[in-house]
């Protein structure tokens, strides 16, 4: 009965945010800035990201990278499995890894997540799963590094929202008839003896595409 519960909760959930974020999308005005090509070249052998972005702004991009085939890496737990059903909607590829990595240095999920995904891209918020807020983790800094991907930072301003502050990422809901503003930053490579300055940088980068109102 339990199990009936949870998976009649999950595809509620699915339902009415799937509805929503993509009425949002159809409803608003949205302008990119960048080249949001990146995703849509199915060739093998064209150039993979590890694509980052900040946790709190994640429910406004489903719609954007939608049946690309994305890789997106989420935890493997009940609020994990939300995210995949919804993840799953918009033709992403959901890896689900440990919530604790097995070795402080997260290689096993790390190792998790490269063997599932040599040609494609993986999508890694870069503050998640728990933050603190718009403090860059290691973790997508890594799985770039091992993976041989460059790393692609996007992000995300909008006019009118509303922001669940008591959440740690201040989870942000975009309200329809909108104004969305995706910034695509030029990818670059993770340097492996730059690595403990870069997490520093990457937010400098984020903040200072993501700054001012929408154009």
């Amino acid at each position: 009965m339990a199990k009936f519960l949870q998976n009649a909760a999950v595809a509620v959930f699915t339902g009415v945010s799937t509805w929503y974020i993509n009425f949002v999308h159809q409803t608003s005005e949205i302008t990119y800035k960048g080249d949001m090509g990146f995703y849509k070249n199915a060739d093998i052998d064209h150039e993979k990201y590890v694509i980052c972005f900040w946790h709190g702004d994640s429910y406004a991009y489903y719609p954007l990278l939608k049946d690309a085939g994305i890789y997106i890496v989420t935890t493997d737990t009940r609020r994990g499995a939300y995210i995949s059903k919804l993840a799953e909607h918009f033709g992403y590829n959901p890896l689900r890894v440990p919530d604790e990595p097995t070795n402080g240095d997260g290689s096993f999920s790390i190792r998790d997540v490269i063997k599932h995904v040599k040609n494609g891209h993986i999508a890694i918020t870069l503050d998640g799963p728990y933050g603190p807020r718009h403090i860059v983790k290691k973790f997508p800094l890594v799985v770039s590094l091992v993976s041989r991907k460059k790393i692609l930072l996007i992000t995300l301003k909008v006019k009118n929202q509303i922001r669940i502050n008591k959440r740690w990422d201040k989870f942000m809901i975009p309200l329809p008839f909108n104004k969305l503003e995706f910034t695509f930053v030029e990818p670059f490579n993770v340097i492996k003896n730059e690595i403990d300055e870069m997490p520093g940088k990457i937010a400098i980068k984020m903040d200072g595409a993501g700054a001012g109102p929408v154009a």
